[in-house]
């Protein structure tokens, strides 16, 4: 939950003071009966207990004091939604230096009678403020906060606080040691030199009993031409309650394929046990895929913060290196967007060589730019150069200088971290970024100024979808085949 609309833009209404943001809400929960085994009807004395684990800022933005995350139970006799809990903003290290780690698990005992029925609802609210409207270029998105493992059931106590899991705590986005993604071609003319040589990605046990795990992990190609890599299962004991990492200190695996242009692969890690019914399986894996199409990212795409900079003509350059000679076609940038009371700035858009593992001179410059936002979530606005730049093997860079004294919001993700690739200069000395993350500005390069997009095959042919039993009746068992459609809605 955060300070943006459903459409990723600041809510239209956000202003200093405290307004109300994001709205979460369930659908409709029956707390009038219980059906697992025989079926019952729910009572106050079944010790129902409603439990979520909530943490602020995450990796972006902290909501201040005056901000606030709000639970609410509906009501539905009476109509009226009933304030549960709330907590106001802070910084996450505040936050750990007040409950001694970054999630809390919050646990909420279901007393009143009005709530055990066929239509109960839960929602989450927050309530957000933005920077003062003298400075709206520095607002975009913020006061962040997370929820996660929202859990209600009967026969519970107050230190039931978590159910029994083994998951994933991070998420993994490359195989590559610098790089998101990057043109095949250009992975090609140097493979190994662009694999990643280690990885870790941590996961915990959250019960109370020692869990034997097996470490799973499979890469294949979605062309099915390369050769896939399904090593040996690894097994090891992991201590109640403890954290761990999914880590190996060499890959012997090098992505392969018979495309020269570009290629796709699916990554999986995944962990499973025998120990415990570890019932919650989503965060048992850890998926991506890695593309390697027309344009380098150190992205993945997820505008977690906004990056910018302050001072008349002040200068932002990223650092990208070619294995090979190629042509530099079009500059991808994703603006955060801004209240609408914003008018942007012009800037001049540049490509600098390298001077010693800084920029050097500028190559190519265009005059005049604003930026632009696209009506889409995470989109990069493209600008096309005028005049394609012939690039040699070797290290480039990519970047703007603006013009007035106003921050051109570029996205941030602070998923990835690339901030040695990132340089700055504001008076007359480019020095290297000291924020952990990655810049939403990406070159495209080869024959074409678009990015690639892949469309699967089966995409362009209408599915086939049969339900059966119809009509159901009780108790009926309902089979759905659809191939390729992997999200259900069930009303």
């Amino acid at each position: 939950m955060d300070a943006l609309d459903k459409s990723g833009k600041i809510y239209e209404h956000a202003q200093f003071t405290p307004f109300p943001a994001d709205t979460l809400t369930s659908c409709y929960i029956r707390l009038d009966s219980f059906f697992v085994g025989f079926a019952h009807p729910l009572h106050i004395s079944d010790s129902i207990y409603f439990s979520f684990a909530f943490q602020p800022q995450g990796l972006g933005d902290a909501p201040e004091t005056k901000d606030s995350l709000i639970l609410e139970f509906y009501d539905s006799i009476n109509q009226i939604w009933h304030k549960m809990w709330a907590c106001e903003g802070m910084s996450l290290q505040s936050f750990i230096d007040s409950f001694g780690k970054p999630w809390k698990v919050v646990m909420i005992p279901i007393l009143n009678d009005y709530f055990l029925n066929s239509h109960f609802r839960f929602r989450f609210r927050n309530y957000a403020s933005i920077a003062d409207n003298q400075i709206p270029n520095w607002n975009g998105n913020g006061d962040i906060w997370n929820i996660d493992y929202i859990v209600i059931n009967k026969n519970r106590h107050w230190y039931d606080t978590l159910p029994v899991d083994l998951a994933f705590r991070g998420q993994k986005y490359s195989l590559l040691k610098n790089y998101v993604s990057m043109p095949w071609k250009q992975f090609l003319a140097d493979a190994n030199a662009e694999m990643a040589t280690d990885f870790s990605i941590p996961y915990s046990n959250y019960s109370n009993q020692t869990c034997n795990v097996t470490e799973y992990i499979n890469i294949v190609d979605k062309a099915g031409v390369g050769t896939p890599y399904n090593p040996s299962l690894s097994a090891l004991n992991i201590l109640p309650f403890s954290d761990t990492i999914f880590a190996r200190n060499s890959l012997p695996y090098i992505f392969n394929t018979d495309s020269d242009s570009t290629a796709e692969f699916i990554v999986t890690f995944a962990i499973n046990t025998a120990t415990i019914p570890d019932t919650i399986t989503q965060n048992d894996t850890v998926k991506f895929n890695q593309n390697f199409y027309n344009y380098f990212s150190y992205d993945c795409g997820i505008p977690t913060a906004g990056y910018g900079l302050s001072g008349y003509n002040a200068k932002l350059a990223y650092k990208f290196k070619l294995n090979s000679p190629d042509t530099l076609r079009t500059i991808q940038i994703f603006f955060n967007p801004l209240s609408s009371i914003v008018d942007y700035d012009y800037f001049s858009l540049c490509v600098w060589n390298d001077l010693n593992g800084t920029p050097g001179n500028i190559i190519y410059q265009e005059d005049k730019l604003l930026p632009q936002n696209t009506d889409d979530f995470g989109k990069f606005y493209n600008y096309i150069l005028n005049q394609p730049v012939a690039l040699p093997s070797g290290i480039f860079y990519i970047g703007f200088e603006q013009y007035q004294n106003n921050n051109i919001n570029i996205g941030f993700d602070m998923n990835n971290d690339a901030h040695q690739f990132i340089f700055y200069n504001v008076d007359g000395t480019w020095r290297n970024s000291q924020f952990s993350g990655a810049l939403m500005m990406r070159p495209i390069i080869g024959d074409s100024p678009y990015p690639y997009i892949y469309v699967p095959e089966h995409l362009n042919n209408k599915p086939k979808i049969n339900i059966y039993p119809n009509p159901a009746y009780t108790n009926s068992t309902i089979y759905i085949d659809a191939p390729f459609i992997d999200y259900w809605e069930l009303y």
